[in-house]
């Protein structure tokens, strides 16, 4: 590993908290070994010696004590670790390790001898040991080790590797854990232990909601928000932003799916985040079997390319992904803005090339209705678009100020090529026609603008949620309205043509 990791401020407190009435010890799983240790050890010297002395075997008594107490320590062990008993219960087998990013120099550094222990998390945040004992990890960091089944059946659960005063995690959703097979999980790293914190964060303000998911939130917590976190140690302010931010992101995104101007119903809803858990099950698998960089990189691809594969045999189009994109963007990034300066630029990034790759493929689609090869200019100023947002992590606190000004630069690529395709398209008629369809659009987005810019951090995720979804499937319907469609069709474009137009000219503003 490059650098020790921490679970953090946020995750550790409540992982305290969780583990011990009054603070004395930081893991349950050993707490209840140790007392199903010592009780067991307890009542089998004293059976066993009983049992000796009844029998008037002195050696009876002593072998009886001696076995008792072996006896009771290995089951108080084994039991204890679920608070000292797991009553039979069904066991799950889960595997994973520890992450080698090829560090070392550092006695810290090394893969073997970590503890790993699973609890299960509560609605509330709180946390209780749910394996059987505690597993050590290997010389190449890798461990397995069994839970109990039925306390994960409903409780989402994360697996907590800690060696002296460094410590790790990974989060691993319910729907995913199998007693039939062994679960795997992602290798432990900064980025997994700060999914841990900012989940257990939302879930300990009441922020996780009915549309938030575990696979959900590791989309959302990128590498690179998690250093940003690590290097600001973590401050407890800067996780529970960001954890509204992911959740208030996912609220909008479910509801934009289930709008109007998408209309998927709640069902397909629910089988596209089955399918967004079955891709990160695989993409959790390849990266733990994953020997390089490159290996991780493709199964990372893969994931994506799932997800794309599952909204499109939805049928979600690329101008309606945008558009959810976009609502989704504007409600987590008011909450980011209550983050410290580091952690906020590098979080804006992160939310707004989501919502770059989202807008980019949908010009480059709705070019591609247009013109039979595409446009080669917007795809290049779409590659452009990406890489300033992503220069834009270094800035800041100027962080959302270039973030805006490669936006303006990259519209007016997009509307320059719309306005060249119309020229070349339309006789005087069709292009007045045009020109005006232009303004109603450009209407159309200075009210959406401002409906969005009215939604901010200090009120309720769902009130957000709503206006950002009011104003979004109003800004379609306007865009995409008969009267604009007709105007195009009049002016010899075909339908398909016509709605790629007013994409591409709402893209453009």
């Amino acid at each position: 590993m490059n650098k020790l990791f921490r679970i953090g401020i946020a995750a550790s407190l409540l992982l305290a908290a969780a583990c011990g009435d009054d603070g004395g010890t930081d893991n349950p799983a050993n707490n209840g070994a140790n007392n199903g240790a010592n009780n067991g050890a307890n009542n089998g010297a004293n059976n066993g010696a009983n049992n000796g002395a009844n029998n008037g075997d002195n050696n009876g008594a002593n072998n009886g004590a001696n076995n008792g107490a072996n006896n009771g320590d290995n089951n108080g062990a084994n039991n204890g670790a679920n608070n000292g008993d797991n009553n039979g219960a069904e066991m799950a087998m889960m595997q994973g390790r520890i992450e080698d990013s090829g560090g070392g120099g550092s006695e810290n550094h090394d893969l073997e001898g970590w503890v790993v222990t699973a609890f299960a998390v509560e609605a509330d945040g709180s946390a209780t040991a749910i394996s059987s004992a505690d597993a050590m990890t290997d010389a190449q960091g890798r461990f397995e080790i069994a839970i109990d089944a039925s306390a994960a059946a409903e409780l989402d659960v994360i697996v907590e590797a800690t060696r002296e005063e460094a410590a790790g995690a990974v989060l691993v959703a319910n729907e995913q854990i199998d007693a039939s097979a062994t679960t795997t999980l992602a290798p432990i790293n900064v980025e997994t232990s700060a999914e841990v914190n900012v989940y257990i964060s939302a879930r300990a303000d009441g922020q996780w909601n009915a549309d938030s998911t575990v696979a959900g939130l590791r989309e959302l917590v990128t590498a690179e928000v998690a250093a940003a976190l690590e290097a600001g140690g973590e401050a407890e302010a800067d996780v529970r932003a960001y954890g509204e931010a992911s959740v208030s992101y996912m609220s909008s995104w479910s509801a934009m799916m289930q709008s109007d101007a998408i209309g998927l119903t709640e069902a397909q809803v629910e089988a596209l985040g089955q399918a967004q858990l079955s891709a990160r099950a695989e993409l959790d698998a390849e990266l733990y079997a994953a020997t390089n960089t490159e290996e991780a990189e493709a199964a990372v691809d893969g994931y994506w390319s799932a997800l794309a594969e599952a909204y499109a045999d939805a049928g979600v189009t690329a101008d309606e992904t945008a558009l959810a994109a976009e609502a989704a963007t504007t409600t987590a990034l008011a909450y980011v803005a209550e983050m410290n300066v580091e952690a906020r630029a590098e979080a804006q990034v992160t939310l707004q090339l989501r919502l770059a790759a989202a807008t980019t493929a949908n010009v480059e689609a709705q070019f591609e209705q247009l013109q039979e090869d595409g446009n080669d200019a917007v795809t290049e100023a779409g590659a452009q678009l990406m890489a300033d947002i992503d220069a834009a992590a270094t800035a800041g606190a100027d962080a959302q100020a270039d973030i805006e000004e490669a936006w303006t630069t990259y519209r007016a690529s997009v509307q320059a090529e719309v306005t060249a395709h119309v020229e070349a398209s339309f006789d005087e008629a069709g292009t007045l026609a045009y020109t005006q369809v232009e303004a109603a659009i450009l209407a159309a987005t200075a009210a959406r603008d401002a409906a969005l810019a009215a939604i901010e951090a200090s009120e309720e995720i769902a009130a957000n949620t709503s206006a950002a979804v009011e104003a979004s499937v109003t800004f379609r319907a306007e865009v995409h309205s008969q009267a604009n469609v007709d105007a195009l069709t009049a002016a010899g474009s075909t339908e398909a043509e016509a709605s790629a137009l007013l994409s591409l000219t709402a893209a453009g503003q």
